[in-house]
């Protein structure tokens, strides 16, 4: 069953995860186009469309945009009542069929003019338009799946083998290929979460950064039993082994940049009900100073994390500039590091698994990681 589907979860919890899911494909897309600008959520929501057309499904029943019009929740309600467990009824199979039927009257009496139904038609063309996913190329998002697999047969789905994928060509060099991986049991589900990582295709070269969501709980968080132990295991699989380490061995570098972190806690803000506008904070705490917060307390507030946390505008740009995130390091290490912590059995959460392939990338070094 579809974690968003599963009633026995709250559906406060599933309408988090939800939302955790578009605010992680809205931050990877967003440090791929590198233009400071974040894409919308929106957008967002039609890219999770293309990565899995059933999750996007569970999705919108619990992440609606609060401006949508009164006519486009009508039909949604309206395919849901008619719906069964043998057949699943869309909004948009409904719209078509009065469209094409309104259409066939008109065309029945061109010799009487039906300013109302002409209008009620147009206001449905227009609702149409929320349940037809926006094609991607009009926001410079072009699908190529051959793309990578002419370039290096390493790219053709290594890991994760057997997931689906989507290429994007972000520039003529740069292209984003994106994975939505959810778990099989839904009870291990504790978070949303970004991996990103960056590759120099001409010297094969890769450096990463991951990303825990979790929701803010009014104005403070709270890290149960299970999610401190999701937070001790980030720790350990990205930081003590050495990913937050310079070329040198030490957390701090030589060179003028922050330290080497390679995995935040991303707070997002709560979705009460399905009408909740689209917003959420932006601001990246790294792992360590979750620990050192949670030394004192099983909760925090923004401003606990005041000066130990990157805003979201800046940690776009800090990464891309190579200022946080791991160091460089081969491409044949991090397939090392994948295979130790056995990933690909590890999916206990949701993942927006991003991958950057790149031409041109300022690098500055390698490091061996064992």
């Amino acid at each position: 069953m579809n974690y968003l589907e599963n009633k026995n979860i709250p559906e406060s919890e599933r309408r988090d995860i939800a939302f955790q899911s578009v605010v992680a494909v809205r931050e990877a897309v967003s440090m791929a186009n590198k233009s400071g600008q974040p894409i919308t959520y929106k957008t967002s929501i039609n890219i999770i469309s293309e990565l899995d057309l059933e999750y996007h499904s569970s999705l919108i029943k619990l992440v609606l945009d609060k401006n949508e019009s009164e006519l486009v929740r009508f039909y949604r309600e309206k395919a849901e009542s008619q719906s069964t467990l043998e057949k699943i009824v869309t909004p948009e199979e409904i719209i078509n069929k009065e469209i094409k039927e309104m259409q066939a009257d008109l065309d029945r009496n061109r010799d009487k003019k039906f300013p109302r139904l002409i209008k009620q038609k147009i206001a449905l063309e227009k609702a149409l338009l929320n349940f037809v996913p926006t094609r991607l190329s009009e926001h410079k998002l072009i699908e190529t799946d051959y793309f990578l697999a002419e370039r290096d047969s390493f790219f053709i789905n290594k890991v994760y083998e057997g997931i689906k994928f989507k290429d994007y060509q972000i520039t003529k060099n740069r292209i984003l290929r994106m994975r939505l991986l959810h778990p099989d049991h839904e009870e291990t589900v504790t978070g949303a979460d970004l991996i990103y990582e960056q590759y120099n295709l001409k010297t094969k070269k890769v450096r990463i950064i991951s990303l825990q969501y979790k929701a803010w709980d009014t104005k403070r968080i709270y890290i149960d039993d299970r999610s401190k132990k999701q937070v001790v295991k980030l720790e350990s699989n990205y930081c003590n082994t050495g990913l937050c380490h310079g070329y040198d061995g030490q957390k701090h570098p030589i060179n003028y940049r922050f330290p080497y972190c390679a995995t935040f806690l991303r707070p997002t803000s709560r979705l009460y009900n399905q009408e909740s506008k689209l917003v959420t904070t932006g601001i990246h705490i790294p792992i360590c100073e979750i620990q050192k917060l949670l030394s004192k307390s099983n909760s925090f507030t923004k401003d606990d994390a005041y000066n130990k946390n990157i805003s979201h505008s800046m940690f776009d740009e800090l990464f891309n500039n190579n200022m946080i995130g791991s160091k460089w390091i081969n491409i044949v290490d991090l397939e090392k590091f994948y295979q130790k912590l056995n990933f690909e059995s590890n999916l206990d959460k949701i993942k927006i698994y991003a991958q950057e392939f790149n031409e041109i990338v300022e690098e500055e070094g390698v490091a061996e990681l064992y």
